[in-house]
């Protein structure tokens, strides 16, 4: 086999980046603490490398479908990592991106939220049912989140989860509770998320990982779950905690919206928004929004009060909760960042 990828993973590696990017054309890419580096070093791939190294690397089914024009997702291991891989075209040709997964699973003590917000994400997943959501950019960490969230309720109750990814990232091990782990998506375990959720309130579940809502038909069966005594933990891509309440409401035509804001308003338990920023001493931290769904926030999403959310956030620090802008400044405050960079994140 051409060790073409394989110098670059173990380069990669090497560095303890988070993303891999190869292309045609230009050197290999790698993204260290959130900024990007060219393995000047290494060799430039052609358009034969390229096909040759995603065939033999990924396997013929996953070219196929790449050559085709299609974009491909799937969970890769090699020497002992693990990736999220996409392989997808652009005018020089095939293009892999990879997100390397740890191979242990997180702890929610590994995610570095400060005081007291690790004790508040714990108090959220030991809700009994109910809607957990989990909002940011993509790469800004979700999927590890909701890998410690998992891990979590995995030592601590004796239930049965399942987990809709697209793909399977981390690995989850039966310990206190049964763990089956689905993959979304063309030739996988189901088709779609709705699918996939539909099929998985059939088979006796207590707590349910959605990996992302895309859709009304997913939404709302994520939505009735947790009012039927599930737990549902999901993701959508917004820029704030209550604009994630407002898209999974705006999603809904206008005669079902107020339907849909009595739901949530009963069944959501909280919402986390986050970022990845540098850190003053090397690596990424965590910065947080935490909305925390106390009396005031039903009443609110109840009555379509939406943008009187903030302020409630703002004010409910004895309730668990706080601003991304807020949290921003402690972390300057506690010299975890600099000044400048959490400047950047210090939108009211």
């Amino acid at each position: 086999m051409d060790n073409f990828f394989h110098h670059i993973i173990e380069e990669a590696r090497k560095n303890n980046c988070s993303d891999i990017h190869i292309g045609v054309g230009y050197a290999p890419v790698i993204r260290v603490d959130g900024r990007i580096t060219y393995l000047s070093k290494l060799q430039i791939a052609t358009k034969e490398i390229m096909e040759k190294n995603i065939r033999e690397f990924f396997g013929e089914s996953a070219f196929t479908s790449a050559i085709g024009g299609r974009e491909v997702d799937i969970a890769f291991s090699h020497a002992k990592t693990r990736f999220r891989v996409n392989i997808y075209r652009e005018r020089r040709g095939l293009n892999v991106a990879m997100r390397v997964i740890p191979e242990e699973i997180p702890t929610i003590e590994s995610l570095g939220l400060l005081p007291p917000y690790g004790e508040t994400l714990k108090q959220l997943v030991e809700a009994p049912y109910g809607l957990i959501l989990i909002t940011g950019p993509t790469g800004c960490g979700k999927s590890t989140t909701l890998a410690a969230m998992i891990g979590y309720i995995n030592s601590k109750r004796t239930e049965h989860i399942i987990t809709l990814e697209d793909p399977i990232e981390y690995l989850h091990e039966n310990n206190q509770c049964l763990v089956k782990q689905r993959e979304v998506g063309d030739g996988e375990d189901s088709a779609s998320f709705s699918q996939a959720l539909r099929s998985a309130l059939r088979e006796d579940p207590d707590v349910i990982l959605v990996g992302e809502m895309r859709d009304q038909d997913t939404m709302s069966l994520a939505v009735s779950a947790a009012e039927t005594g599930h737990l549902v933990l999901s993701t959508v891509h917004t820029n704030n905690t209550y604009q994630a309440v407002n898209r999974i409401i705006d999603v809904f035509p206008g005669d079902r919206q107020d339907q849909i804001r009595g739901q949530l308003a009963q069944n959501l338990v909280g919402v986390i928004s986050q970022r990845l920023i540098p850190k003053r001493d090397g690596g990424r931290v965590v910065v947080a929004e935490f909305l925390i769904n106390t009396s005031a926030v039903k009443t609110q999403i109840r009555d379509n009060k939406l943008q009187m959310i903030p302020n409630t956030i703002k004010t409910g620090r004895e309730e668990g909760m706080i601003l991304l802008s807020d949290y921003v400044k402690m972390l300057i405050e506690n010299e975890v960042i600099e000044r400048k960079e959490g400047e950047k994140h210090l939108v009211e």
